[in-house]
């Protein structure tokens, strides 16, 4: 199982801070971003040889279920199973399940059209928009969070109060913030 940031997203924002350095800022002065969209790439035959059970939830958000060594005669049930989990879902897209053997690049054809067809889908459906906009979103919200954190300096009397029980935690945060302007 791999579980990463999104590649091309990364690179945007890497492109993003080249130019505002580029453009005269200081590379001190750009805030840490976190990544908004991740990517989870599951090897389901390991899974199974492990003894583990991948929840249903992880398979509804896959947008195209790769299953690779398609030659293994392990790879017919993992196959069954997982077109049995996507015929339970009532998402409105289904992922389709391409299977390919890496080594003769057997199947890759079908992965590239099932993109295609994905990518095609992202576009008449509004999805892909909805996805920009909860991203952009995110993104911009974690700026906020970040530059808000930057400016919170905890004073240890306050802390020494919630540890005394003078003070309770959301009475704290709220002194926190307003000391803040926030």
């Amino acid at each position: 199982m791999s579980y990463a940031s999104s590649l091309p997203d990364a690179y945007r924002s890497m492109g993003n801070y080249t130019a505002r350095v580029l453009k005269g800022e200081k590379v001190a002065d750009l805030p840490v971003l976190q990544p908004t969209k991740l990517e989870l790439a599951i090897n389901l035959s390991t899974a199974r040889a492990l003894v583990l059970t991948i929840p249903p939830g992880v398979l509804e958000i896959a947008d195209v279920l790769v299953v690779n060594k398609a030659d293994r005669p392990d790879t017919q049930p993992t196959v069954r199973d997982l077109r049995n989990m996507v015929a339970l879902s009532s998402a409105e897209w289904k992922p389709p399940i391409v299977t390919t053997i890496g080594t003769t690049g057997e199947g890759i054809d079908d992965l590239v059209d099932q993109l295609d067809r994905h990518w095609e889908w992202l576009g008449t459906s509004g999805e892909r928009d909805r996805r920009r906009l909860a991203r952009a979103r995110d993104e911009v919200t974690a700026l906020a969070f970040g530059a808000v954190r930057d400016r919170l300096v905890m004073a240890d009397d306050l802390a020494a109060r919630v540890v005394a029980g003078d003070l309770g935690p959301h009475d704290a945060a709220a002194e926190l913030l307003a000391s803040a302007g926030l």
